[in-house]
């Protein structure tokens, strides 16, 4: 049982290490075998990985994770992971790795740091990109570049989507 609050952050940090990795990677084959079937397969794919990404670290997943992966020593051996948190190291068994419990607090504050950055980025980018679209106008086209942008639309099964030209940028953006 995990009694601590960093004991806890701890825990998710180093399930974490492996588990976004595994995620990442089946979400990026998931991705490419589902690329035909379109954009927004994909971006259901990306955000589903996400939400695992993010889950996943706080069950400890190892349990049924080893019922799958056939383990060549598993039949003579019994083997465990287990974070403990200890005040001292008395009778600590040669096997066990023990995390000093004065690491757990910097690497909490360094995660909700970490956490606390990323999320002013993210909420920056998202105001810049809310004013980039308010100060964009419509892009007048030609008639043949029109026909050639209808039949795009149509090609990808886009009914909402406009080209805007804006003064603040200099190249082209999609959002």
């Amino acid at each position: 049982m995990i009694s601590s609050v960093p004991t806890l952050f701890v825990s998710y940090l180093i399930n974490s290490a492996w588990e976004v990795a595994l995620l990442a990677g089946a979400g990026w084959m998931a991705s490419r075998l589902l690329k035909r079937i379109g954009a927004q397969v994909e971006h259901i794919v990306w955000v589903f990985t996400l939400l695992l990404a993010v889950l996943m670290p706080a069950f400890p997943a190892t349990r049924w994770l080893r019922e799958f992966i056939p383990v060549p020593w598993a039949a003579t051996e019994h083997l465990s992971s287990t974070l403990v948190a200890v005040q001292s190291s008395e009778s600590i068994h040669d096997a066990v790795y023990v995390l000093p419990a004065a690491f757990s607090w910097p690497l909490l504050c360094l995660y909700l740091g970490s956490l606390f950055y990323f999320a002013i980025r993210l909420a920056r980018s998202l105001r810049c990109t809310t004013l980039l679209r308010r100060h964009s106008r419509p892009l007048l086209l030609t008639p043949p570049q029109d026909e050639i942008w209808h039949d795009c639309k149509q090609s990808f099964c886009l009914k909402t989507v406009q080209i805007l030209s804006s003064s603040h940028i200099s190249g082209p953006v999609t959002f």
